[in-house]
């Protein structure tokens, strides 16, 4: 049985299953896919399934299917599919209170009240670049002074977004993904209880909807794992913006941090810095210490502000310098010359975090910070931090004897563009200073094959691609900089996507004609007129690029070394293929 109902510009329908009623939003046109193992059907036809037929055909939503892989299954139908997002960003609406109205709806569904989360004492960040290497760096301090914990609570939860390879990296435990079993017994609990809920209180309260979108709904699970799982403490990754985010639920942090803010989203939190600024301070609660890396003018001006709005403790932002609280001798486990802003504003919010939930015993802000001093534990937890995806380097053992080393960043946002660029720049200079000179002068240059591995398939990538281009061009006296380039979707085998990378959010058909790709690749022509250029590849999976790569530097020798870059998801994807090829 189902039915439609309209709910502004888009259209819902309602699907009653032996597993539950289900809603789903739909565009107001004739086609509707949930593009997973099934192929797609018409909403003429989804009308005319029977009940046994929808179960049949969406078997996660039947009441005996409880594994891990009937988890990512249900979980990969509340993905917006293109359509529906690219109608919502064309209709021009915001971000606004309605999506935290329905989300504390959402959590009392499942059991709880945003006065339950106090106790995980939360630490919340926000920013545009480096949310997700502060969290880490914030988790493994933390992680490292567990003893100082409460009582049967030392243990550090950690939800960041997006995932490389699984869904589970988004809820970490100790720095640990969380088991495929563990994962599933939390998800069919947050599951079936949003579906009884549903059926007992109706959905009014929750715009018609059961159960929320993708991220909404991993957001309610991290809670319900981290209450009751027992956190001492957890650190919390904003989604989007803050204000309106869907982790901004919470009430008393027991503090916030906001990292570099640049240009993001601005379909959802605004054009200017400034606007977004404001979003991103939304984060910001009364009597919760509000942290800050150093700013530009305009969005430091909009941090204070908020900051004595939302009368935060001490009545103003806490501004983070590095090398105030990093001494030069600190060692990260994270590459680049941008991460130490990140380790410094970590260092910040988990010393502020200890000191509260000590209750002042350990505040080490007046015992060490800003003396050139950090306590052995701190840079154990700098030190020992990894953060996949993220500057990484792996040496690629199919060739083996070095000969292929993949340099991986997920860099997305043209700062972070610009940094990766650098880093690469940086990490080929000290290589190339190190090749071995002759007792005669002569300097021995091995052949050096540098290979670019790019895409982003739904922000602006010629902007994107533009703003690396221009980083490494400028940084370099050898032209062209990359021997060999390659634009890649971020399919991650010929057969198709992992279930855990699933990605409806993607237009199908620019995906499988490779739409993205060749105009990133005739773009690439034209930053590169008048250079001799580089050989230029397209690839329709990334299994594909992987061996392409392979092939190349077999067949040409010499060292080869890969920039892969542009998008998280195509970092992920190579990592799955590297890991099993």
């Amino acid at each position: 049985m189902s039915s439609v109902f309209r709910r502004g510009p888009l259209l819902c329908i309602q699907l009653l299953t032996s597993g539950g009623t289900y809603y789903r939003p739909i565009l107001s046109t004739f086609t509707f896919s949930l593009r997973l193992t099934q192929p797609p059907i018409t909403l003429k036809s989804l009308f005319s399934m029977s009940t046994s037929s929808l179960t049949a055909a969406y078997p996660a939503a039947a009441v005996g299917a409880r594994t891990y892989e009937d988890a990512i299954t249900a979980l990969n139908t509340l993905q917006s599919n293109a359509s529906i997002l690219a109608a919502i960003r064309s209709s021009g609406r915001k971000l606004n209170d309605l999506s935290l109205v329905e989300m504390r709806s959402y959590l009392s569904r499942i059991g709880y009240s945003p006065s339950d989360l106090i106790p995980l004492n939360l630490i919340h960040i926000s920013g545009t670049k480096g949310k997700g290497s502060t969290c880490a760096f914030t988790s493994w301090i933390l992680t490292s002074h567990a003893h100082l914990l409460p009582a049967n609570k030392e243990k550090v939860g950690l939800y960041t977004s997006p995932h490389l390879r699984s869904v589970r990296e988004r809820i970490r435990i100790n720095n640990e993904p969380i088991s495929r079993d563990l994962f599933a017994k939390y998800f069919w609990e947050v599951w079936d209880r949003l579906g009884h809920a549903a059926e007992e209180r109706g959905t009014e309260d929750v715009g018609g909807v059961a159960r929320p979108m993708y991220f909404r709904f991993l957001t309610l699970m991290a809670f319900h794992v981290f209450v009751s799982e027992g956190m001492g403490v957890v650190v919390l990754e904003v989604g989007i913006g803050g204000e309106f985010d869907s982790t901004n639920i919470i009430e008393q942090p027991v503090c916030t941090g906001v990292t570099r803010l640049g240009i993001d989203h601005v379909a959802v939190l605004g054009e200017t810095l400034g606007e977004i600024s404001w979003h991103k301070a939304g984060i910001f609660k009364p009597g919760s210490a509000a942290f800050s890396v150093a700013q530009p003018d305009e969005a430091r001006g909009v941090l204070e502000s908020r900051a004595k709005e939302r009368g935060v403790l001490g009545g103003e932002v806490r501004w983070v310098k590095e090398e105030e609280v990093l001494p030069p001798d600190t060692k990260l486990g994270l590459q680049g010359g941008f991460q130490w802003g990140n380790a410094a504003l970590a260092v910040a919010v988990a010393s502020e975090a200890l000191r509260v939930i000590t209750a002042g015993e350990v505040d080490y802000a007046k015992t060490h910070l800003g003396k050139g001093e950090l306590p052995e534990l701190v840079r154990r937890g700098l030190r020992e931090t990894v953060w996949a995806g993220r500057c990484q380097v792996l040496a690629d053992e199919r060739l083996g004897n070095g000969r292929l080393v993949w340099c991986l960043d997920g860099a997305h946002t043209v700062d972070s563009l610009e940094a990766a660029g650098r880093w690469f720049v940086e990490r080929e200079g000290g290589i190339l200073s190190q090749q071995s000179e002759h007792d005669d002068g002569r300097v021995e240059r091995k052949k050096r094959i540098r290979i670019l591995l790019f895409n982003q398939q739904t922000r602006d990538a010629a902007t994107l691609l533009k703003a690396l281009h221009r980083t490494v061009t400028i940084s370099v006296s050898t032209h062209p900089f990359f021997t060999h380039v390659i634009f890649t979707t971020n399919v991650t085998r010929r057969t198709g996507y992992s279930a855990d990378l699933v990605s409806n959010g993607t237009s199908t058909s620019d995906v499988d004609n490779l739409t993205v790709q060749r105009a990133l690749e005739q773009e690439w022509g034209v930053l590169n007129s008048g250079e001799g250029g580089a050989k230029r590849w397209l690839c329709g999976s990334i299994e594909e690029a992987v061996e392409k790569i392979r092939t190349v530097v077999g067949e040409e020798g010499g060292e080869g070394v890969v920039l892969c870059t542009g998008s998280l998801h195509l970092v992920g994807g190579a990592l799955e293929v590297l890991d099993e090829t």
